[in-house]
This record gives C-alpha cells, sequence and structure tokens, in this order.
C-alpha cells in the first residue's frame, strides 16, 4: 500500500486547469468566437499535462462552446427569416425600405459582430452618433464603409464586406471604401473613429494570455 504521503496531490493544478479554462471560454468566445475557444481548451490541456481525472473539465468546456454556437445558429436563423420576410413584405408594397429598417425590432447581429467586445464598440459608435439603435450608419456611404473597416481592425479581423452589406442592406462596400480613402476630408471622420478607438480595451494577446499560466 502506498503511503498518503507519497500520492501526489494535483488538486489545485486542476483547480487552476478549471479556472484558466474557464477564463480561456470567456475570453475567446467574446473576442475570436468557438473555434479560437476550443483552440485555446486543447492548448491549456497541453500546458497542464492532461492528468487523468482532467477529461470531464475539458468535455463540459467544449459542451459549453457548442451550446454558445447553437445559440448564435438560431440567431442567425431568425436574421435570414426576419431579412425574407421584410423582403416580401417591400416587394408587395406594404412597407418602404427606410421602413423595413425601422421595424426591424429586434435587429439580430450576425455572430462576428455580436461578441461582447463588438457590442462595446456599437455603444461607443451609437453614442457617438454614427450608428441609430438599429446599427444602422447615420454617415454617408463611403464613411459607413471605412467604419466598417475600422470596425473589423478593432474585432482583430479580416474584412468581411458581405456582413456589413447584408446588415446595412447595400452592396459594393469595398468600392465605397476604396472612394473613401481617397478623400482628403475623410482624415477628420478617420480621427474621430482613432478617439472612439482610445476608449477601447485592447484584446489581450495569446503570449499574454500565456503569460497568466501558472508555471511548472
Amino acid at each position: 500500500m502506498i503511503p498518503q504521503q507519497d500520492i501526489p496531490d494535483h488538486s489545485q493544478d486542476l483547480h487552476n486547469f478549471q479556472k484558466d479554462v474557464e477564463e480561456a471560454i470567456e475570453y475567446h468566445l467574446a473576442n475570436g468566437g468557438a473555434n479560437a475557444a476550443r483552440e485555446a481548451v486543447k492548448d491549456l490541456a497541453k500546458v497542464y499535462f492532461y492528468k487523468q481525472e482532467w477529461p470531464n473539465v475539458s468535455r463540459e468546456a467544449m459542451k459549453k462552446i457548442k451550446q454558445y454556437e447553437d445559440k448564435q445558429l438560431i440567431m442567425e436563423e431568425q436574421r435570414k427569416q426576419q431579412h425574407i420576410e421584410n423582403a416580401m413584405r417591400t416587394m408587395m408594397g406594404s412597407i418602404t425600405p427606410q421602413q423595413q429598417i425601422q421595424n426591424s425590432i429586434p435587429v439580430v447581429l450576425p455572430q462576428e459582430l455580436s461578441t461582447e467586445r463588438a457590442m462595446l464598440i456599437w455603444k461607443l459608435l451609437q453614442d457617438s452618433h454614427l450608428v441609430d439603435e438599429n446599427y444602422q450608419p447615420k454617415v454617408s456611404r463611403t464613411k459607413a464603409a471605412i467604419m466598417a473597416g475600422w470596425f473589423f481592425t478593432q474585432l482583430n479581423m479580416d474584412v468581411q464586406w458581405p456582413l456589413f452589406e447584408t446588415l446595412w442592406h447595400r452592396e459594393n462596400m469595398r468600392s465605397d471604401h476604396s472612394k473613401g480613402m481617397d478623400q482628403k476630408q475623410m482624415k477628420t471622420f478617420q480621427n474621430k473613429l482613432k478617439d472612439i478607438e482610445a476608449s477601447i480595451p485592447k484584446p489581450r494577446t495569446n503570449a499574454q494570455l500565456a503569460a497568466q499560466l501558472p508555471r511548472s
């Protein structure tokens, strides 16, 4: 029989693992999405050498991530259905395109534009009177395109024009962005976006997250 004092106690390691997994899920779901959260959990499991009793922690983490994905899929389907219904009403002449936007309550944002960080940015843009309560731009087409490109930069994402084209009921935003970048007067608007950017917390990098992990 192994003496009690010779049995290694991993309870503190397990507690740290659970805590770090929870924090990683919360951070990556808010800033990078479900796939980034999964990779973070896998990386943490490698860092902690995945003790024998710990698979349950990772399974629960993956379950939580899947529930988040399912919720986002439901919201996306609701958004698509709402768009179809509004388009049909417009074709039948029951509402104008402008009324369509105003009556879209609640507005269902795409997953990439509805993370915790994205919602903070939306709030700052609303407070600055650049978008309305339905997340529609209150500026010119070129300024709206510049703002959309800047939005993706704040989310540390590649620009995905179709997301904003669908949300804002327009096309050719890439062209609008190029035109806006060529306008000298756009500098003032870009400075306004920089002022807003100063109020947005900088996302933590993977290196910063790793630095917070306990060292063996």
